[in-house]
């Protein structure tokens, strides 16, 4: 407010139009200041923003894909139990958990994989990117890693000069969640068809 004072009166009875009457009086109101401060913050604060963002979005995914592991492991243990198979998912090659599970309820379970093929496809992608994050933090220097992101590009913001990855979307993880949510619930209503249907009923 009192820079806009000061503005007023510094431009007084001249020409509100002239251009150096206005450049003279933002700059001894102090206005010109105000503007620049203004910008600078909200430039510090969307920086501050963007690195909360990118960390809190890569513990996020980890946390998810995690639970995924855990859950994806309990599901073939527990149809183990259900339908009193001796073969456990143990005896699967344990290198590539994700193919191994679904190879267990395909070969063990008599679960289909075909269902499931799109929802393996994408998390085979996160994997990917998760395994970046965690064992080489953050630092991506192999292209078909890179090819990997150029598919998810409005969530990621990838530092050529750094190599670096940044996520600075929360619809990736918004994606991810909602991927579970279908995949889960897909897997458990097959499950249930197996069953007959015996926990419905």
């Amino acid at each position: 407010k009192s820079a806009q004072q000061k503005y007023d009166e510094t431009i007084g009875d001249s020409d509100p139009n002239d251009q150096n009457n206005i450049a003279y009086a933002t700059h001894i109101s102090g206005i010109d200041y105000l503007a620049y401060k203004k910008q600078e913050d909200i430039e510090e604060i969307k920086a501050k923003y963007s690195d909360f963002l990118d960390l809190f979005s890569k513990s996020t995914l980890i946390g998810l894909y995690s639970l995924n592991e855990n859950f994806l492991s309990k599901i073939c243990e527990l149809s183990s139990q259900t339908f009193a198979k001796k073969i456990k998912l143990s005896h699967f090659s344990q290198r590539d958990y994700l193919l191994s599970s679904f190879n267990y309820l395909e070969l063990v379970i008599d679960i289909p994989i075909e269902p499931f093929e799109k929802y393996i496809s994408k998390l085979k992608d996160i994997q990917s990117i998760r395994n970046k994050i965690i064992h080489e933090g953050s630092e991506i220097k192999d292209s078909s890693i890179l090819k990997t992101i150029e598919k998810y590009s409005p969530n990621f913001l990838y530092d050529q000069e750094k190599e670096f990855l940044r996520i600075v979307s929360s619809n990736f993880n918004k994606d991810f969640f909602e991927l579970l949510k279908n995949l889960y619930q897909e897997l458990l209503w097959q499950l249930e068809e197996r069953q007959k249907y015996k926990t419905i009923k």
